[in-house]
C-alpha cells in the first residue's frame, strides 16, 4: 500500500456515531489532497496497466514514462505525509519521532473508553453546553457545581480506589457489604463500572484527581451535571498574557457565559472594547452591567465580527465537539492580523478522525499552537475534564 493511500484511509477512517458529522472538507485541505493524491495514483495505475502492457513492447519509452510518473506522484505523496506528519507534532509539541507513540497512546486512551461505555450499554456523557444549540431552548443556569458529601465509610473506601491508565480500581481482595456506597461515588465523579476491569473514567477526565479531590474535600464535585463551568482566573489571564492589546482594542468575546474572560481582558487592558454573545438572560444582564455591549445571542448566528476587531477569547461548550465548530468559526470571522486566544477540550490536540485533522490543519495554518492545561485546570469550576489553549494570529 502506498503512502498516499495510506494517508487517505487515516483520514477517512468512519468517525463515532456519538459525533457530528463533519462538514465538508476544504479543497485544500489535507484530507482533500490526500483524497486526490490516492486517486491520480489509481487512475495512474489503472493506465499502467491498460496502456504500458500494450506499447512497452513496441517502444519501451513509453513504459519508462509511465513508471517513472507513478513514481513521482508516489514520491510527491510520501513528501506530503511527511509534511502532515511534521505539522501534526509541532502542534502536539513533541518531536517528530515521538509522534508515533503519542498519537498511539491516545487512541489507546479512546478506545479504553469507548469500549468502557459499549460495555454499560450507555452513550458517551458530554458536558451539557450553555444552551447554545440552534433552535433549542436555553437552560438555565445553576447556582453552583452540584455537589455530594460524603460519609465517613464512603471516603474510607474511596482510599482503597488505585487510578492507573485512568482506571480505578479496589486494592483490597474480599468481597464488601456496602460495594454501592463506593460505586456511587465512582460513578458520581464520571467513571462506569467495566466488569473485570474497574472504574473507567472518559479521557477528557482526570481520574485520579478527581479521586485525590474526592478524598481531600469530603466531597463530590461532578465533574459534567454542571454544565456550566466559568474559566477560572489564573488559566483565563494566562489565556489573554500572550494578546497584543493595545489602548482601546476592541475584543470578541463570543461565548461569555458569566464574564469570567471579559474580567480577564478588563484586568489586562482596562480600556478595551469588549463585545459579546451570550445566550443565557441572567449572564447577559451580568454582561451589560460589566459595561460589554452585546452584538449576539447564538454565536454561530453572528455574520460579521464587531467593526475593527482586534482579538478574541472564548471558552465554548465541548459537548458534541462543539468547541472544534465554534474556533473554526471565529477563526472565519477574524480579519487577518487578528488575534485568538481559546480553551477547547483536550481531543483538538490528537483525534485522528477527518474534524481533528482538519482542524489542527486550519490552526497550523495560521501558525497557531495548541498547548495542554495543567490537570485539574477547571476543578474549582467543579469539573475534572481535561483542557487545552490555543493561540492565533489570523494569516
Amino acid at each position: 500500500m502506498s503512502a498516499a493511500e495510506q494517508l487517505a484511509i487515516d483520514f477517512d477512517a468512519p468517525e463515532s456515531s456519538t459525533m457530528p458529522v463533519a462538514p465538508a472538507p476544504d479543497p485544500e485541505s489535507p484530507a482533500a489532497i490526500a483524497l486526490e493524491i490516492t486517486t491520480e495514483l489509481k487512475a495512474a495505475e489503472v493506465e499502467f496497466g491498460a496502456i504500458a502492457a500494450d506499447l512497452a513492447p513496441r517502444d519501451g519509452s513509453w513504459a519508462d514514462e509511465l513508471v517513472a510518473m507513478l513514481e513521482d506522484a508516489n514520491r510527491r505523496a510520501e513528501e506530503d505525509l511527511q509534511r502532515l506528519r511534521t505539522m501534526h507534532a509541532r502542534i502536539l509539541g513533541v518531536p517528530i519521532e515521538d509522534l508515533d507513540r503519542v498519537v498511539s497512546e491516545q487512541r489507546a486512551k479512546e478506545k479504553a473508553d469507548m469500549e468502557a461505555m459499549r460495555a454499560q450499554r450507555v452513550a458517551p456523557p458530554v458536558r451539557a453546553a450553555k444552551g447554545r444549540g440552534r433552535g433549542k431552548q436555553a437552560e438555565p443556569e445553576p447556582a453552583a457545581p452540584p455537589t455530594k458529601r460524603l460519609t465517613d465509610r464512603q471516603r474510607e473506601l474511596v482510599g482503597l480506589v488505585d487510578v492507573s491508565g485512568n482506571v480505578g480500581r479496589y486494592t483490597k481482595s474480599e468481597r464488601i457489604a456496602d460495594w454501592a456506597a463506593l460505586k456511587e461515588v465512582m460513578l458520581a465523579l464520571g467513571a462506569r463500572w467495566v466488569a473485570r476491569k474497574g472504574f473507567a473514567f472518559p479521557d477528557d477526565v482526570d481520574g485520579r484527581e478527581a479521586v485525590r479531590l474526592a478524598l481531600e474535600n469530603g466531597e463530590v464535585l461532578d465533574p459534567r451535571a454542571a454544565g456550566f463551568f466559568p474559566t477560572p482566573p489564573e488559566l483565563a489571564d494566562a489565556l489573554v498574557a500572550r494578546l497584543d492589546l493595545p489602548p482601546g482594542a476592541v475584543v470578541l468575546e463570543p461565548s461569555a457565559g458569566d464574564g469570567a474572560l471579559v474580567a480577564a481582558i478588563r484586568r489586562r487592558c482596562p480600556t478595551a472594547r469588549i463585545y459579546a454573545c451570550e445566550l443565557l438572560p441572567k449572564n447577559r444582564g451580568k454582561l451589560e452591567r460589566l459595561g460589554v455591549e452585546l452584538v449576539g445571542e447564538d454565536f454561530l448566528t453572528l455574520e460579521r465580527a464587531p467593526e475593527g476587531l482586534v482579538a478574541a477569547t472564548m471558552n465554548p461548550p465541548f459537548a458534541g465537539r462543539t468547541d472544534v465548530h465554534h474556533i473554526t468559526r471565529m477563526i472565519d470571522l477574524l480579519p487577518v492580523g487578528g488575534q485568538l486566544a481559546a480553551i477547547g477540550s483536550a481531543g483538538v490536540a490528537y483525534r485522528e478522525d477527518r474534524l481533528g485533522c482538519d482542524f489542527r490543519a486550519l490552526v497550523a495554518k495560521q501558525g497557531g499552537v495548541i498547548e495542554y492545561n495543567p490537570d485539574g485546570a477547571f476543578a474549582a469550576s467543579g469539573t475534572m475534564v481535561r483542557t487545552v489553549s490555543l493561540w492565533l494570529r489570523k494569516r
